[in-house]
């Protein structure tokens, strides 16, 4: 009498299941990574099993091949297939552990200076966790191995940003630090202003932004400080003005790059230039700017305290100059509005939101700030990303369907809105509108794409999770913005 075969273990992320044969249930293993491994690690020769190549020489026959070869794991082989792996973002081994550990949201997230509606937020997956934090998070919890936390293999790519060619050319730049007295003639304010208006219309316009800025910002950069230390009286502080406007631009360029510490550079350079002009104006954009970094840092009390400070400190002069300060003026509270949201914070997001769109109807039609943007389409895609971190990516979809995108008068904000419809069908399980939207926001700006980490974490999730039905398309994104080569 035929027995049915001794169950077998199963690998982490495979499918064990029953097939029937001859009458009986045979338990067997279905393990993805067997096709995979048979060519890419399998030696096909004596000669190849003895020197080792056959480690190498199949690697980038195909896109998935080489996505195993960067150690990201098997491409599934289908929705629901139980060998899926988790998305990126997913953290189920901290609440794991630390429920092992029988300590409460409350104690594990005090010990890391947050609250417990934050650490909530990442055992679900709806909040990313810098690199930084997690270290954080594992000294808390006792744990020695990050894999334990993170639910899978932590790979280098999850965390490193890419770097533009032009970079270096930047960093050269921001760590000159002349001695000697210039003997040249310095450049006039109006030419500082116009190189700068040129440089934000480029930023704004074209589908290449970073190549073309890059290029740009050294030379930029020298002329505005060179102004800085010619002019006297207004006309020094007026520079210095146009100086810390000029970091802003430096900041938007190395924004989610390599190299961090250039952007925090860049971004106390500016205030340091708006305090030394005493406008307050000057002195709410460097808040505004320097907010985006103290929140990217989980320090959204810090970020809310200062973008409120800065809002608070242009009031006096909304009813003298408000064409002047308003646009500022209402974007402070957009940030405001956003980083409330990402602490969902629903009630403080709304109210803070409400404030920057009584702005736009003291704007002029079709209104865009020349460098931040602010405008009624601003609004709008504010609007539809505090759905978004709401979780509320039905109510985000809806606002989406009434905008028209050709009215987002930059290119780079357009390409980020496609990001972020994209990030609420991937809250709502809709792998093929992920895949769709991150497509037409390549299409529209790839560089924005490939220099979005929420864009990229998108991306892996798709080749990682997303079925066969994306595959394809999701491994094309990977290669377009060099998660693996081409």
């Amino acid at each position: 009498m035929c027995r049915p075969a001794a169950k077998r273990a199963t690998l982490p992320g495979t499918s064990p299941f029953r097939t029937k044969r001859f009458g009986h249930n045979y338990r067997r293993t279905h393990d993805p990574r067997d096709h995979a491994l048979a060519r890419v690690d399998r030696p096909s020769t004596p000669q190849q099993a003895q020197s080792g190549d056959h480690l190498h020489h199949r690697q980038g026959t195909s896109p998935a091949e080489r996505w195993i070869a960067l150690g990201a794991g098997p491409a599934p082989h289908g929705r629901g297939h139980s060998g899926r792996r988790p998305h990126p973002r997913d953290r189920p081994g901290i609440r794991d552990r630390r429920t092992q550990q029988g300590m409460t949201r409350v104690a594990v997230a005090a010990a890391c200076g947050k609250s417990a509606d934050w650490l909530k937020s990442i055992e679900i997956g709806k909040r990313s966790t810098p690199l930084p934090m997690l270290l954080r998070l594992a000294e808390v919890l006792h744990v020695a191995d990050l894999t334990e936390l993170v639910g899978r293999r932590v790979r280098t790519m999850d965390y490193t940003r890419p770097g533009h060619d032009t970079l270096d050319g930047v960093r050269r730049a921001l760590m000159a630090y002349p001695l000697d007295t210039p003997t040249d003639e310095p450049p006039t304010l109006d030419r500082v202003r116009a190189r700068l208006d040129g440089a934000w219309h480029t930023w704004h316009t074209s589908t290449r932004q970073r190549s073309e800025i890059g290029r740009a910002l050294p030379g930029l950069m020298r002329e505005a400080e060179r102004a800085t230390e010619t002019h006297v009286g207004d006309d020094h502080r007026t520079a210095q003005a146009l100086l810390a406007e000029t970091y802003h631009l430096a900041q938007a360029y190395l924004a989610w790059q390599a190299e961090p510490r250039l952007v925090w550079m860049v971004s106390d350079r500016a205030m340091a230039a708006a305090r030394a002009s005493d406008e307050p104006l000057a002195l709410a954009g460097a808040a505004f700017y320097l907010a985006h970094l103290i929140r990217a840092c989980d320090r959204a009390e810090e970020a809310q305290g200062l973008v409120t400070r800065g809002a608070e400190l242009l009031r006096p002069q909304l009813d003298a100059v408000p064409q002047r300060i308003l646009p500022m003026y209402g974007h402070l509270w957009l940030c405001a509005a956003l980083t409330a949201a990402r602490e969902h914070k629903p009630g403080d997001a709304r109210r803070y939101f409400d404030r920057a769109a009584a702005v736009v109807p003291r704007l002029p039609d079709g209104y865009a700030h020349p460098w931040h943007g602010f405008g009624p389409a601003v609004v709008h895609l504010y609007d539809i990303m505090i759905d978004v971190e709401l979780g509320q990516s039905g109510e985000a979809q809806r606002k989406a369907d009434r905008l028209d995108p050709r009215l987002i008068p930059s290119v780079e904000r357009r390409a980020r809105h496609w990001i972020e419809l994209a990030r609420g069908a991937h809250h709502r399980g809709d792998h093929i509108a992920t895949t769709s939207l991150l497509a037409r926001s390549w299409r529209t700006s790839s560089e924005t794409l490939n220099y979005s980490p929420t864009g990229r974490s998108l991306i892996t999730s798709l080749v990682d999770n997303g079925g066969a039905t994306v595959r394809e398309d999701a491994l094309k994104l990977a290669a377009n913005v060099g998660l693996l080569a081409a």
